[in-house]
């Protein structure tokens, strides 16, 4: 059996921390609730081949048509009042056969399927990628050498070796998301390998001993040459790009002259309303997907300002336009 993530409610979710520790968790079938596993291989997750971007998930039947074993590569990440979700790491070296998987769909990065997944779908798929990519690439002790055997559900590795036994757990690079005001515009930036008039906000990587508000203003001012101030949490959100919290902020610019870095950003420049609403309907502007922080942090502000919401301008601009 195989379905779409779309079709299964996941309001009630739970990461049930508590079940991981249950030595029999992969074995054990929890009647009446249906076992879904959601497939990745090289931490690319399966999406339906109808081009609508479809996230698939897949039974035990299904599963077992495979030819691996499913029990040596699954990682539990949680229940629902009717279904138990693992992600399954899949692979040729595991036993299991790239074209027994071709009938459901083709692996892709999850960046591509941002624009048509809502909140809930996007962090399911995201941790199932984060737990992933964190596994293989934790296979060996970083203190001796030895390898690692997964434990908790999945959700722990611990050296093998009985003289250190260390244990591993899946890690999260915190970064900084910033959209920086001065007046009523807000600064924008784009890196050279974006899409044609892709412009976000700011971000960067934390760096040790740094408090995120530090970690603000460095950043801004490595980037783009602006001084800030008044800087504000916002929200955040989990970006398995490839394990990162992106954590979002506002900041108050002390000028508007823009002094970039060679090496940082390809131009960074300051937008007015207008002037979004203007680049947005001519073709010369992209902004970040919908479902990301960057895009979250965009809306909101414009939102307070005009009439028209970002949203149903965007609604109204050709489809390729607006969610590309």
């Amino acid at each position: 059996m195989s379905s779409f993530l779309s079709r299964i409610p996941l309001r009630d979710f739970h990461r049930s921390a508590s079940r991981r520790s249950d030595p029999e968790l992969l074995q054990r079938n929890p009647a009446p609730k249906e076992i879904l596993y959601l497939p990745l291989w090289d931490d690319l997750n399966l999406f339906s081949p109808l081009g609508d971007a479809q996230a698939v998930v897949l039974g035990k039947e299904a599963v077992g048509g495979l030819g691996g074993d499913a029990s040596a590569v699954s990682i539990y990440l949680g229940e629902t009042p009717r279904s138990v979700f693992f992600a399954l790491c899949l692979s040729a070296e595991a036993g299991f056969n790239p074209e027994a998987l071709s009938r459901y769909g083709s692996f892709l990065d999850l960046r591509k399927a941002l624009p048509v997944l809502d909140s809930e779908q996007f962090s399911l798929l995201a941790f199932a990628k984060s737990l992933a990519y964190w596994q293989g690439r934790a296979l060996f002790c970083g203190a001796c050498g030895a390898g690692t055997r997964a434990g908790h559900g999945g959700h722990v590795r611990t050296c093998s070796n009985e003289t250190c036994a260390r244990q591993y757990f899946p890690r999260t690079d915190p970064a900084i998301i910033v959209l920086v005001l001065r007046g009523e515009r807000c600064l924008l930036g784009r890196q050279s390998s974006w899409l044609p008039g892709r412009y976000s906000v700011l971000a960067g990587f934390v760096e040790p001993g740094e408090a995120l508000e530090e970690a603000v203003i460095r950043e801004v001012e490595e980037e783009t040459g602006v001084r800030v101030r008044d800087v504000r949490y916002h929200s955040s959100q989990p970006w398995p790009f490839p394990s990162s919290l992106m954590i979002g902020f506002t900041a108050r610019a002390l000028d508007d002259r823009i002094d970039g870095v060679p090496g940082e950003l390809e131009d960074a420049r300051w937008f007015s309303r207008k002037e979004i609403a203007g680049s947005l309907r001519d073709g010369s502007l992209v902004l970040p997907p919908r479902a990301s922080i960057a895009n979250r942090l965009i809306t909101e502000w414009y939102d307070a300002g005009e009439s028209l919401t970002l949203n149903d301008l965007l609604e109204s601009l050709p489809h390729r336009q607006a969610f590309r």
